[in-house]
């Protein structure tokens, strides 16, 4: 690669980048289509196939190293909702379905997250109401809702001020439905307030997000298996 002086100026970095990008595209090292915006994405696995929660701790720690990113609110507390995906928790769905009066159905489940108006009682029923409607119409039941525990301790001022009410609901199909059906995600709006919602694109994985800074995800909830 072609050596650079110390003291260049910004236009003879540019020269000579372009120079060097186009030795690496010729030599098959570098594309620019690769060039855009993207976040830091850690990816880790147990190669035994087994759900273990060493993995999810695992997957925290990873969280919590991208702190570098700087996107942190100035109070040192709020993140940006940076958070990790992970194979839905068959056995913890189940369990809470079961203390809820129903039978699980041997079969797996799937699960909506849903943020909700958290100050207006009124709207939430309605926007429960509208995904409700939305998801019987697609061909899936509903076990019912899962409230999500937070921990307001370790997000700051602002993403404490603005959150939202966060539920989960539980939904099965008696049919085969496609696991991997198109994904669509629609707000609802009612009383002045909106939730959004998504139609599961597959019964396999979810999402957990803390508004939380990356370095305080530890204090956070997450699934137990």
């Amino acid at each position: 690669m072609e050596q650079r002086a110390i003291h260049e100026t910004g236009e003879e970095f540019v020269r000579a980048w372009r120079r060097n990008a186009r030795r690496l595209i010729r030599a098959g090292a570098y594309d620019p289509s690769d060039e855009h915006a993207a976040c830091g994405v850690g990816f880790v696995a147990a190669v035994d196939g087994r759900p273990d929660r060493r993995v999810v701790e695992a997957g925290i720690d990873a969280l919590r190293a991208v702190w570098h990113r700087g996107a942190v609110d100035a109070d040192g507390m709020t993140g940006d909702g940076a958070g990790i995906q992970l194979q839905i928790p068959q056995a913890f769905f189940k369990q809470h379905v079961a203390r809820t009066g129903h039978e699980p159905a041997d079969r797996q489940l799937a699960v909506g997250m849903i943020f909700l108006p958290r100050t207006d009682h009124a709207a939430q029923e309605t926007c429960r109401a509208i995904v409700e409607t939305e998801i019987f119409a697609i061909g899936y039941h509903i076990y019912g809702w899962r409230q999500v525990p937070v921990d307001t301790a370790v997000i700051g001022e602002k993403a404490n001020a603005t959150r939202p009410e966060i539920e989960q609901i539980m939904i099965y199909s008696r049919d085969d439905l496609d696991e991997t059906s198109e994904s669509a995600t629609s707000t609802c709006c009612a009383g002045g307030s909106s939730a959004k919602y998504s139609r599961p694109r597959s019964r396999t994985s979810t999402s957990a997000r803390s508004a939380a800074a990356a370095s305080s995800t530890r204090g956070c909830s997450w699934p137990s298996n």
